[in-house]
């Protein structure tokens, strides 16, 4: 019985990655369960709507940066980055493992780079144009992986 559902399971998966390839080709080929995944520039555009994210005001940007010590402010591209060193790989691609399924749950994907046993990490959001809520909460939601 096992057996069956991974199979199912799988089946789903390759229907899935089958959909993904089309709807590069062709963004009308989309499932409706993908319109989440899709850019929220294009999903904006596609149903009308602007987005929603809004850019951190000077004040908040200030209170924010107070609170992510250990996080350094690029001010140049309103953004803000850290890096982490771990024991080895291993450690580090399991971190980013779990930043990953962090991004997904909040639908906020972080800019980084992995070599060997360090992971550096940027984030900012290209829909706002810099730093937004969704940065500094993603912010502390990495931070509390490592704490």
């Amino acid at each position: 019985m096992a057996a069956k559902r991974v199979g199912q399971r799988r089946q789903g998966l390759a229907r899935d990655r089958l959909d993904l390839v089309r709807a590069r080709r062709s963004p009308c080929l989309l499932p409706a369960h993908a319109e989440r995944h899709r850019p929220l520039s294009i999903a904006a555009a596609s149903n009308g709507r602007q987005p929603m994210v809004e850019q951190l005001s000077d004040e908040e940007r200030g209170e924010a940066l107070d609170e992510l010590d250990e996080w350094d402010y690029d001010e140049g591209r309103d953004a803000i980055s850290r890096s982490f060193t771990f024991d080895d790989f291993s450690e580090a691609f399991a971190f980013m493992t779990r930043v990953a399924l962090l991004a997904e749950k909040h639908d906020h994907h972080p800019e980084w780079s992995n070599v060997w046993n360090r992971v550096d990490i940027t984030l900012t959001t290209h829909d706002a144009g810099g730093l937004s809520h969704r940065d500094v909460t993603m912010a502390e939601a990495i931070d509390d992986l490592v704490d």
